[in-house]
């Protein structure tokens, strides 16, 4: 049997809809032999996902993906962190009650508007500390208020939207060095999404590189024979690993239902040893 891996995938305890133990089950369905989970300025879900994957004989890497901030949203995936770390935790907690502020200022945006929306109404939909703007979404689908994820942030809480609220973000550098102190290697995710040319891809990951900056997520749902072509080409010249995610977050939104790859790809054999060697000394 062909044997797959997914390195950036999400739980409930940030924006999916599955907990981590749930979500191993679905890797182990999808054939998936080495999984990272990825949660979103959240690490609560590694020791659940963790000890599933075992029983179920999947290599688990812990994980985290960080939001940061250079010019643009860019998120920062690290990968074997050390969930016992002071300042990572530090770093989390303020970037939770970040999170938490922003979502009081949006449902109080709603609320004055006419949504009758309230903040438990969202909690509903949150299973763990980081809330989000797709828990609001999900609460204003609750009532009505759109169709799916993508209407309501498009309607009303997407960026540039009328509700839309920002909210604090680290550094790219910042981002990187709190993974490294937190022991783990720091990949910079889905970056055909940062909409940036050939030679500004190349001139921001040189630049990132010189941050620290470990690898690159070279495959990706979104990412076509060009852009694969042109991240692996890159992150062979800049000594970068490669590394693949699904972005996983649920199975009923085909842009978010995405899980494994192959491990013959160009780059992942490779950056597989290195993250479960990495592992196996957590």
């Amino acid at each position: 049997m062909m044997e797959y891996a997914d390195l950036h995938m999400h739980s409930c305890l940030s924006d999916g809809d599955k907990s981590p133990k749930e979500l191993v089950c679905v890797a182990e369905k999808r054939n998936i032999s080495v999984m990272a989970l990825t949660d979103h300025d959240c690490i609560d879900g590694l020791e659940q996902a963790k000890n599933e994957a075992k029983i179920r004989n999947i290599i688990f890497i812990p994980g985290i993906e960080l939001s940061c901030y250079d010019e643009k949203d860019t998120h920062i995936l690290g990968y074997n962190i050390s969930s016992d770390n002071e300042e990572l935790k530090q770093m989390l907690y303020s970037l939770q009650e970040s999170r938490l502020s922003r979502m009081k200022k949006i449902i109080d945006g709603l609320s004055k508007a006419g949504f009758g929306i309230t903040m438990d109404d969202v909690k509903k939909h949150c299973c763990g500390k980081v809330m989000g703007r797709p828990h609001v979404a999900a609460a204003l689908i609750e009532k009505g208020y759109g169709k799916s994820v993508r209407d309501v942030f498009k309607k009303y809480i997407g960026t540039g939207c009328k509700y839309y609220v920002p909210y604090k973000k680290m550094d790219v550098s910042e981002g990187i060095d709190i993974i490294h102190k937190a022991g783990g290697i720091a990949v910079l995710a889905h970056p055909k999404l940062l909409r940036y040319n050939h030679e500004e891809f190349a001139d921001l990951l040189t630049r990132y590189k010189a941050m620290g900056l470990d690898g690159v997520e070279v495959y990706y749902p979104c990412h076509y024979a060009e852009h694969v072509n042109l991240f692996l080409e890159l992150s062979k010249k800049l000594k970068l690993f490669a590394t693949c995610g699904g972005d996983y977050h649920n199975d009923f939104d085909k842009t978010k239902n995405n899980m494994g790859f192959k491990i013959s790809l160009p780059g992942i054999k490779e950056t597989l040893e290195l993250l479960i060697e990495g592992a196996d000394k957590k």
